[in-house]
């Protein structure tokens, strides 16, 4: 398996690399993602496997790992979902329920493993991704729905800093949405 950084390794093998590189971790944040737009008559199987393999499957083995090695309920987990998982977009039929899938596991996690594991389901933010040409005309349409503008990708990441500091030792198992207002 790919990973992004890592070359070729496992999931575990990743971890320990990171552990070696870095010490003991107390945190994690998976924002990884890919989407594709297609109509319903264009995706197959190996399109919508694609998608929930990033999106879903990736994010749940990290989470097993981190777990399982860390053994301890003194860890944060942050997981980078999308507001498209609660408010479906149009052509985006396996990214939304990859990402409503991994927002509800993840609160199955935090009800099962007594571990503060959260979400963040933001709306369109300025990144690469978003500004790409298959993507852009969509966040275009969408301007209008954000009252105060597209996001940053600062406006997560201080999202995640907060969820994975101890000032937020109370929270577990939510979903943050940061959308300008624009699911309101």
């Amino acid at each position: 398996m790919r990973i992004n950084g890592g070359g070729n390794r496992t999931i575990a093998n990743y971890y320990n690399y990171l552990v070696n590189k870095y010490g003991k971790l107390s945190g994690m944040a998976y924002c990884a993602g890919i989407v594709d737009i297609l109509p319903i008559q264009s995706i197959d199987y190996n399109h919508i496997d694609n998608i929930f393999t990033i999106n879903h499957h990736i994010p749940l083995l990290f989470i097993q790992t981190f777990i399982d090695t860390i053994n301890s309920s003194d860890i944060s987990i942050v997981i980078v979902s999308s507001v498209v998982g609660v408010n479906p977009a149009s052509g985006m039929m396996a990214y939304s329920a990859s990402k409503a899938a991994i927002t509800q596991s993840c609160k199955s996690i935090a009800n099962n493993c007594k571990i503060r594991i959260n979400t963040i389901s933001p709306s369109d933010i300025n990144t690469p991704m978003t500004m790409n040409e298959l993507v852009k005309p969509l966040v275009e349409q969408r301007l209008d729905s954000y009252p105060f503008g597209i996001g940053e990708p600062n406006d997560v990441a201080n999202m995640t800093i907060f969820l994975l500091s101890n000032k937020a030792k109370y929270l577990s198992g939510q979903n943050y949405i940061i959308d300008s207002g624009g699911v309101v």
